[in-house]
């Protein structure tokens, strides 16, 4: 059987400003603007749904809101029949930097998905030893809410950069 997968960014929003990123750089109001509704990613998922896609994936880039937004999208995707949820996004989208303090979506948002991807570069982590000790105790986190028991899969996303 073939694997169909939808997937979508709905946001411009990053608090990130790395050079050359099409989310930070010559961003027009157009493109801005042109930033889709719920309305229409619910109807997108749905027209997906009728042509045999069954795993949604996100990327969502680090904003304020981003992990509410995450949830809201990843249980419209449930609700409209996707099998798979999969959303790439940052780990201090999902964990705060004082380790075991999830915030407020976090855990709902790891309780719906079944493939959290974490996005590594130089503007998220400044030194290896920094994204090392961060994950450790996020992994620590998964282990101790039965993430992985439960057929759950993370991802490390590492990006290139000139760095």
């Amino acid at each position: 059987m073939e694997r169909k997968i939808f997937s979508i960014a709905p946001s411009f929003n990053c608090s990130l400003k790395c050079d050359g990123c099409y989310l930070t750089t010559s961003v027009t109001k157009e493109m801005r603007d042109a930033v889709k509704s719920d309305y229409y990613w619910e109807r997108a998922m749905e027209e997906a749904i009728r042509h045999g896609f069954e795993e949604f994936a996100m990327t969502l880039n680090p904003f304020p809101g981003a992990t509410a937004k995450a949830v809201e999208y990843a249980i419209m995707a449930k609700s409209k029949g996707f099998k798979v949820i999969n959303v790439t996004t940052t780990l201090n989208a999902v964990w705060e930097e004082d380790p075991g303090q999830p915030i407020p979506y976090a855990d709902q948002l790891l309780n719906i998905v079944d493939i959290l991807s974490i996005s590594v570069d130089e503007h998220r982590f400044k030194t290896p030893e920094a994204f090392g000790s961060q994950i450790s105790n996020f992994d620590d986190h998964l282990t101790d809410i039965d993430f992985y028991n439960r057929g759950k899969l993370l991802n490390i996303n590492l990006l290139w950069t000139p760095t």
